[in-house]
């Protein structure tokens, strides 16, 4: 929380681009970012299932002035097979 009241006095704000359960989507995802040199950061939610099986949501995060060329990157690109 301290950290998102120093990002909003300097200004420096992280969005949401993308968010899955899945490691390897979600490693796609990042390394086509960062490939294209946007700055990435990652938030993680774990939660437990009704079988006691830990389940972990990745968030993908880029600053707000990336945000257009990030999802540029991620729905526009041509894919990979």
């Amino acid at each position: 929380m301290i950290k998102e009241i120093i990002e909003l006095f300097l200004g420096e704000k992280w969005k949401s681009v993308y968010t899955t359960q899945d490691v390897e989507e979600y490693a796609k995802i990042k390394g086509k970012l960062m490939n294209e040199n946007i700055k990435v950061k990652t938030r993680m939610n774990n939660r437990y299932t009704s079988s006691r099986r830990r389940q972990t949501t990745y968030n993908i995060l880029v600053k707000s002035e990336e945000v257009y060329k990030a999802n540029n990157i991620i729905h526009y690109q041509r894919r990979e097979k």
